[in-house]
């Protein structure tokens, strides 16, 4: 154990020291290894201390999980997590909104090479150092209570923590005291990203829940809890589908994706339910809260690779000019001749004959004379016929219907 451990180690064995009477305290201390969960229990004259130490590796991060279902709102558990550059505190259970509780809580560690160098420090002697020494934190359960409570810790190393490629996807698991959030770098030669989240509220997994999809800017500390979350970044309310883009100008090449599931629906709902939700929520108490546990939710994180600028644009000029020669082809199609059309567009109507009385008066006259003119000849070829005995009726309703179709035609020209 370095020296920074030694002092952190005093300072966790008097963290309870009683000033009235000072009285030092004596907890229990453990070196603890990762992956493996430890039961103890806690009291107020008995802290625990795990002790914790790693090497650094810039894909993975830890991520601790606490449980009791001894502690109550009257005798609480701290969780404190003490690192060189931070520190991180919750208690259990977790009270959401002052009406939501919950035994079992989760947290991720934010990544030390994601912490801003100090002042004089640049940011790769930081990275350097981290690498040769590592890291050390200390995990410390403290309670109020003169009664042992019993717990559960877990820590473990998540190793697919970063996650690259431009069509990456992954899976997580959370609920309103486990926030889930992963690092994604942008790989090379694509500027423009979409993040999705994707539930099935079918398979039982909590799909149609209401949850918050957040990205946000790689630095330490994360809001991953439901009143730091909407802080930092961007993010949306969600139940079965959703989506983000982000740029690589927006996010320096990194960013978190960050999913939490809310402690109820009403945010996710219409404006009718939630106001019934709300005036439920008042007369209502802590005892009559249902409970939470249940709600655990998993969901699909799909980072795949959007369009740059010039492809909205490229989409949204396509169809516009589809239409253009469209109209274009309809005008050619549809016009008799160019001197026709320039004649209607321009205007010239000098060019644009209309019927007259006197023009329709001359064509009739025109026309009547031809019409007698034909049935004078027709009257002589039935006189013919009749002479020769080959006259029929039938030849004089073929005179009458040819005839009447000539003045039909003629009315439909000039009219």
């Amino acid at each position: 154990m370095t020296k920074f451990g030694h002092f952190l180690a005093g300072l966790s064995v008097l963290s309870l020291a009683g000033f009235a009477d000072c009285q030092i305290i004596i907890g229990e201390y453990f070196n603890a290894t990762f992956n493996q969960q430890y039961f103890h229990q806690v009291s107020s004259s008995t802290p625990v201390t795990y002790f914790y130490r790693r090497t650094s590796s810039e894909s993975s991060a830890v991520r601790v999980t606490v449980s009791s279902t001894a502690a109550s709102e009257e005798d609480p558990i701290l969780v404190i997590i003490k690192r060189q550059r931070s520190v991180l505190s919750w208690q259990i259970p977790l009270l959401l909104e002052e009406r939501y509780r919950y035994c079992t809580t989760s947290r991720t560690l934010c990544p030390m090479s994601n912490y801003e160098p100090s002042e004089g420090q640049s940011s790769a002697r930081n990275g350097l150092f981290r690498a040769l020494n590592g890291e050390e934190f200390f995990v410390e359960i403290l309670t109020r209570s003169n009664k042992p409570i019993a717990f559960s810790l877990l820590t473990m190393v998540y190793p697919q923590f970063q996650q690259t490629g431009t069509n990456a996807s992954f899976k997580l698991t959370t609920s309103p005291a486990e926030p889930q959030y992963i690092q994604y770098n942008m790989p090379p030669g694509v500027d423009r990203f979409l993040v999705k989240l994707s539930s099935n509220p079918l398979n039982g997994d909590g799909g149609d829940l209401c949850s918050y999809l957040s990205v946000q800017s790689c630095r330490c500390p994360v809001g991953d809890l439901d009143a730091d979350l909407r802080l930092d970044g961007r993010y949306q309310t969600v139940t079965t589908q959703g989506a983000i883009e982000v740029t690589r100008n927006d996010f320096n090449g990194s960013f978190y994706i960050v999913v939490l599931v809310k402690p109820h629906d009403r945010d996710c709902e219409d404006a009718q339910n939630m106001f019934a939700l709300m005036r439920y929520r008042r007369r209502g108490s802590h005892s009559a809260v249902p409970n939470q546990q249940s709600r655990t939710k998993t969901v699909l994180i799909t980072v795949v690779g959007s369009l740059a600028q010039e492809g909205y644009i490229l989409a949204t000029l396509l169809p516009i000019g589809l239409f253009m020669l469209f109209f274009v082809v309809s005008l050619v199609l549809l016009q008799t001749s160019c001197r026709g059309w320039n004649t209607i567009i321009c205007g010239d109507a000098a060019n644009i004959w209309l019927p007259t009385k006197e023009g329709t008066w001359v064509m009739a006259r025109a026309f009547e004379r031809s019409v007698t003119g034909e049935i004078t000849r027709q009257h002589s070829q039935i006189n013919t016929d009749r002479s020769s005995s080959h006259f029929s009726f039938r030849n004089s309703w073929r005179v009458i219907k040819h005839n009447f179709s000539r003045v039909i035609k003629f009315e439909r020209n000039v009219f």
